[in-house]
Formats: structure tokens, sequence, C-alpha cells
């Protein structure tokens, strides 16, 4: 009696064992022995520098394939990163969608699952990466931001030479009216060269308000010295 009651224990144990095995593992995600097999054969190959070529195998049992691309890492989960592709074909070519592929500047890292009829994913993966197709494309690119800069700064240069020399002809053509009127020692002389004076003082004044009064001074003294005459 007692070994035909331990015997249904056992077995009663043993059920409950497999029953929470079964659940245990579908809970946490663990693959059944019935899970497809990953995709094989992927590879990757660049069409021009904006897109990439995907070829692969369906995987054992697969019906479908997802393959998710990621910059500078390749992605973890069937959730990260973005979708590339994922449908029952055996080939793609990935430009990136609404943000463009751009092989020359970044490292693009692929990884592909398998999906079942049933929806099981697997449990292993394919994976891939491409980009920096030339490796002289990134320095020189650099090196031409950097020459955009240089140039940059010496037009900034030689537009304040080329103030600065406008400025120099413009206070040398004042002062030198003002010595002409003084010399000349004659009204209309005077009148001119304190209109002449007046404007040139305004222009400079734009640039450097101190200079621009400093002219105008100048050219308030050829007035001074007409009214001095005249009367």
């Amino acid at each position: 009696m007692i070994s035909r009651l331990l015997r249904c224990v056992l077995v009663a144990l043993g059920i409950m064992t497999v029953f929470i095995t079964v659940y245990w593992s579908t809970s946490a995600g663990i693959v059944r022995a019935d899970t497809p097999g990953p995709p094989e054969g992927l590879t990757l190959a660049p069409v021009g520098y904006y897109g990439v070529e995907i070829n692969w195998n369906l995987g054992s049992g697969a019906a479908k394939t997802m393959i998710r691309r990621q910059i500078g890492a390749y992605p973890e989960t069937i959730n990260d990163g973005e979708l590339a592709y994922y449908d029952t074909g055996e080939y793609c070519l990935d430009t990136g969608g609404e943000v463009a592929l751009d092989l020359n500047h970044a490292v693009y890292f692929y990884r592909a699952w398998s999906q079942a009829a049933d929806e099981d994913w697997s449990s292993e993966y394919a994976q891939a990466q491409i980009g920096i197709i030339d490796p002289l494309t990134e320095p020189l690119t650099d090196l031409a931001e950097a020459l955009n800069t240089r140039l940059g700064e010496f037009d900034e240069k030689m537009q304040t030479m080329n103030d600065t020399f406008t400025l120099a002809v413009m206070l040398i053509f004042a002062l030198g009216l003002a010595f002409f009127a003084v010399k000349a020692n004659d009204i209309m002389i005077y009148t001119a060269a304190f209109l002449g004076i007046l404007i040139i003082g305004y222009s400079i004044a734009e640039t450097t308000l101190f200079l621009g009064v400093a002219v105008g001074l100048v050219g308030g003294y050829m007035m001074y010295r007409g009214i001095r005459l005249y009367y």
C-alpha cells in the first residue's frame, strides 16, 4: 500500500515537474526545440555610398527574416535600431529610408533573425557590418572643412585690410582738400572743401565714429576759414 502510494506521488511529481518546466520555459522566453534556425550566409555589399545590398538564405524552418540596422553597435533585440527588412525573401536593398545611409561617414551594424510560421523567433542570429568605404574620404572631408574655415578667416582679414585701405585713402583725400583750400585761400575753394570733407567724414563715421567726427571738425574748420575770409 505504501509503495503504491509512493509510486503515485512520484508520478504526480514527475508530471508537475514537466508542466512547470514547460510553463517556465515558455514564460521566460526560452526557445523551444522547434524554433527556426538563424539566417544563413548573410552578406553586405555597398551600392555607391548610400545603399547596401543584403543577401542571405532563409534559416531552417523560417518563414520570414527580420534584419535591423544600427550605427556603432549591433542591435541587441528585434526592437533595437532601425528596421531594414522584414519579409519572406532572401534579398533587399537598404537605402536607409527617410534618413539616407552614408557609408563614407558611418559604420552600420546589421543583425538578422528568423521567424517561423507560428511567429517563433530564432534564438540565434546572423550579423555583419559595413561602412567607411573610402578611408580617405573622412580625412579629406575634414581637410576641406578646415580649409574652408581658413579661407573664411582669410576673407575676413582681407575685408578688414580693404576697409582700412579705403579709410586711409578717404582720410588722405580729406586732408588734401583741406591743405589745398588753405593754400588757395579762396571762398569757393573753402566751400567745396567743406562740402567734400563733410561727405567724407559722414562715410568714415559709418565705420569709425571717432575718425568721422574728427574729419567733420576739419570740414568745420574749412567753413570757419571761409567765413573769416568772406567777412
